[in-house]
């Protein structure tokens, strides 16, 4: 419904008593008759004219009638009509800004919480003593398989580039993480890591007690590092 103060500003008295002459619903008609008015300057008026008209049954004849009391001189978009375009232009501009803080806003996606390893065995509580944390970034060359270790603490790894496929040695699970991804490593299991036709990037997180060595290989296996800067 459109308010009485725009229909007052927008029709002029000569079309209002027009629109009462010629239409048994004079309300509706003055309605009709804003739209008529500026259906030319916009086309969303001009839809909106023709869907409110089926609506409400107005046939063409009746359209036409309520057309022919628009005087020539009041035919350009009032005044009214223009602030309420502006008024919407300006809407849209500070939704729009308000969109953009939005997307230069601090945001975190959380890429791994669990309370278990990758393989479904849940971490024991953290051993005593004084905690230290560590964090790694390896670099595994193309068709590479890591030594047979274990780590003695918990870690978390995240795959920056490349991909890893992770062999546990006991239960041969196995799981592939890609570049963007991560997983919670064991503790005390056996297991290694292989690559493929590509380099792979990990960064390796542990949560470790001062003292306690980060990864342990097993009996006969060279360290899983060769050199750590």
């Amino acid at each position: 419904m459109i308010p009485a103060t725009w229909l007052s500003a927008c029709i002029t008295t000569s079309e209002q008593a027009c629109c009462r002459a010629r239409y048994r619903r004079p309300a509706k008609a003055l309605q009709f008759l804003f739209y008529e008015k500026h259906a030319q300057f916009n086309t969303a008026f001009h839809f909106a004219y023709t869907m409110k008209a089926q609506n409400n049954k107005i046939g063409p004849q009746a359209m036409t009638e309520i057309s022919r009391c628009v005087t020539p001189d009041s035919s350009p978009p009032s005044i009214v009509l223009k602030s309420v375009i502006a008024a919407a232009l300006i809407s849209l501009t500070l939704l729009s800004s308000v969109k953009a803080s939005e997307a230069l806003a601090p945001k975190a996606k959380v890429v791994v919480n669990s309370t278990t390893s990758w393989e479904g065995v849940k971490y024991a509580p953290y051993p005593s003593g004084q905690p230290k944390l560590s964090l790694l970034k390896i670099t595994i060359p193309p068709h590479t398989a890591l030594p047979w270790h274990h780590h003695p603490v918990a870690n978390i790894a995240y795959v920056i580039s490349g991909q890893l496929t992770i062999e546990d040695r006991l239960s041969n699970k196995s799981l592939v993480v890609k570049a963007g991804e991560a997983f919670p490593e064991s503790v005390g299991a056996s297991h290694r890591g292989v690559t493929g036709d590509q380099e792979a990037v990990v960064i390796v997180a542990y949560a470790g007690v001062e003292g306690t060595p980060l990864s342990v290989p097993d009996k006969n296996e060279k360290p899983e590092f060769e050199h750590i800067e």
